[in-house]
């Protein structure tokens, strides 16, 4: 059974992706990018799918949590 979890947060100031596993401690990985200035919905997630692809490197996480500042 795959226990990797992918955490996406949408930021107003920059958005951010991490992966973990049950288990461990520590995110196995995590990436950050500042949200462009005057982007819309779709850019936005455009930005949040391609980190999420990145960290995952193929693999299907068990769950997706997803977090929207304020």
């Amino acid at each position: 059974m795959n226990q990797l979890i992918l955490a996406l947060d949408f930021g107003g100031t920059k958005h951010a992706a991490a992966l973990w596993k049950f288990g461990e401690r520590k995110w196995r990985n995590s990436k950050r990018i500042l949200s462009p200035p005057q982007a819309g919905a779709s850019i936005d997630w455009e930005i949040v799918k391609a980190m999420g692809h990145k960290l995952l490197q193929g693999e299907k996480p068990a769950a997706i949590g997803v977090s929207f500042g304020g």
